[in-house]
C-alpha cells in the first residue's frame, strides 16, 4: 500500500476503502505500509518481505505522482468518455472539474488499484472512499467496471473502459482510429457521392466518344448522286 503521507484526504479515503476490501474478502487485509515520497524510482516498486511482487497493490497518490497504464490518464487536460457504438458522450471532464476517481488496472504484473481524484479539489477522493466504506448502502459489492467516480453531488458511477465497451480520449492528443468511428456513416456517404459523381463523368466522355461525326466529303457525294 503506497501513499502519499502528506496528502490527509488521500489516507482517510485510504482507510475507507481497506475498510471494503477486508469486508468483502474472506481474510483480514494487514498491508505494508509505504510513503510515496520515499520512492525514488516509480519503474521498480517495492516488494513485500519475501522479495516478492505482492498479490495486489493500492495506490493513493495525487494525480501527477507517476504515470500509470491507467485506464484514464490523470496527466492530460482533459478527456472524454463515450460509447463507441453510438458515439455518444457519457461525461466530458475538464481539469477544473472536481471528481473522485478510482482505477484498477495491471503495473509489471500485478493487479492495482489506483486511488487519486481529478480537477482541484483533493477532497473529493475523500468522498469517494467514504461512499464506498459505506456499509449501509453495501455500493462495492454493486458495482462492474474498471474506473468509479464520485463527483461533487455524491453521485457514484462505475466506467468500464475497454476495446469492446466504453472507450476514453483526449482531444488534445488526436486519435485517427477515435475520428474515423466517430464519422464513419458520413464517410461513406461522401464517397458514394464522390464515386457516383465520377461514374457519371466517365460515363459521358464515354458516350460522347461513340458518337461519330458526318464527314463533309460524303455529304458532297450524296448531293451529287440526287
Amino acid at each position: 500500500m503506497i501513499v502519499d503521507t502528506r496528502q490527509p484526504a488521500l489516507l482517510a479515503a485510504a482507510a475507507y476503502f481497506l475498510g471494503v476490501v477486508s469486508r468483502l474478502g474472506q481474510q483480514p487485509v494487514f498491508p505494508q505500509l509505504v510513503a510515496a515520497q520515499s520512492i525514488e524510482d516509480w519503474s521498480s516498486l517495492p516488494k513485500n518481505q519475501s522479495n516478492k511482487p505482492p498479490n495486489w497493490r493500492l495506490l493513493a497518490l495525487p494525480p501527477q505522482e507517476a504515470t500509470f497504464p491507467s485506464p484514464v490518464r490523470l496527466n492530460q487536460s482533459f478527456f472524454e468518455i463515450y460509447n463507441p457504438v453510438n458515439q455518444k458522450r457519457l461525461l466530458k471532464a475538464q481539469p477544473t472539474d472536481p471528481f473522485g476517481i478510482l482505477q484498477y488496472f495491471s503495473y509489471k504484473g500485478t493487479p492495482t488499484v489506483w486511488l487519486s481524484w481529478w480537477g482541484l479539489e483533493a477532497k473529493m477522493v475523500e468522498t469517494l472512499g467514504q461512499a464506498l466504506g459505506d456499509p449501509r448502502t453495501l455500493l462495492a459489492s454493486q458495482l462492474d467496471g474498471n474506473v468509479i467516480t464520485a463527483t461533487d453531488s455524491k453521485r457514484v458511477q462505475t466506467w468500464d473502459l475497454g476495446s469492446r465497451t466504453l472507450q476514453v480520449t483526449y482531444p488534445e492528443a488526436r486519435n485517427w482510429q477515435i475520428v474515423l468511428q466517430r464519422y464513419n456513416n458520413l464517410l461513406i456517404t461522401m464517397s458514394l457521392i464522390l464515386g457516383g459523381v465520377i461514374a457519371w463523368r466517365i460515363y459521358l466522355r464515354k458516350s460522347r466518344s461513340q458518337v461519330v461525326p458526318s464527314s463533309p466529303f460524303n455529304s458532297v457525294e450524296k448531293t451529287e448522286e440526287l
